[in-house]
């Protein structure tokens, strides 16, 4: 296998990390819900913290892959992400559960900046649209964790050792793949230069878009919020 096909796998790996973190914390959303006796409004309330994280992490995140590349970003971002599933299973307090969520909000934007990063610098290299593939393998990661998740609620396991035995699938998976994930050095400075230049933050098309993602993003996080809850 060459270089470039590891690079691939690898940045697809950060997708499935991904994917599967976020999945496994809504999997269990009910274990959450139950265990500080929230109404279905103090619950709504909480899951604002992650999106809210998310929204103000967008430049802050944008930011750090600029000046430290997607490559040193991604592969902490990869790494705290699944890691900070154990820590809201064992956060006892409401101060320490807000603050979690917050971070896995935080961690989460990072995530998903740096991997997209990665990818459009793969993409750039196979001279050919493969986007759609890296956002495939969130899914498979958020297929497998709810799987994975159905399982072991049918065992009766507890929501601290699904969380830890998530964290520990995710962490092999970091260790087979991250340290081929594609160095920064192949992005043209010139290309990145000029588009930084080109492009302006307030321009009408740029807020439009910007508009539509805020409006997807809504949807599916109501749907991976609330399914676990309802149905």
């Amino acid at each position: 296998m060459n270089k470039l096909s590891r690079s691939r796998i690898a940045t697809a790996s950060l997708f499935f990390i991904q994917g599967f973190s976020v999945v496994t914390w809504a999997n269990r959303l009910p274990d959450i819900q139950r265990k500080f006796g929230f109404s279905d409004g103090e619950l709504g309330l909480m899951l604002l913290l992650p999106p809210a994280a998310q929204l103000l992490m967008m430049a802050v995140s944008g930011n750090l892959v600029r000046r430290f590349g997607s490559t040193s970003i991604a592969r902490i971002a990869a790494l705290l992400l699944p890691m900070l599933l154990p820590v809201l299973a064992e956060v006892s307090t409401l101060p320490m559960l807000a603050s979690a969520m917050f971070i896995f909000g935080m961690a989460t934007n990072l995530s998903n900046i740096a991997a997209n990063t990665q990818g459009l610098q793969v993409e750039r290299l196979y001279e050919k649209s493969i986007m759609a593939s890296f956002h495939g393998w969130w899914s498979i990661g958020g297929a497998c964790a709810i799987l994975i998740g159905m399982v072991l609620v049918r065992m009766g396991t507890s929501l601290r050792m699904n969380f830890l035995a998530a964290w520990i699938i995710c962490l092999a998976i970091y260790g087979m793949n991250v340290w081929h994930l594609l160095s920064d050095e192949v992005s043209s400075p010139q290309h990145s230069k000029s588009v930084e230049e080109k492009t302006s933050l307030w321009s009408v098309p740029l807020m439009l878009f910007g508009l539509i993602c805020f409006c997807s993003l809504g949807c599916e996080g109501s749907i991976n919020n609330w399914i676990t809850i309802y149905f």
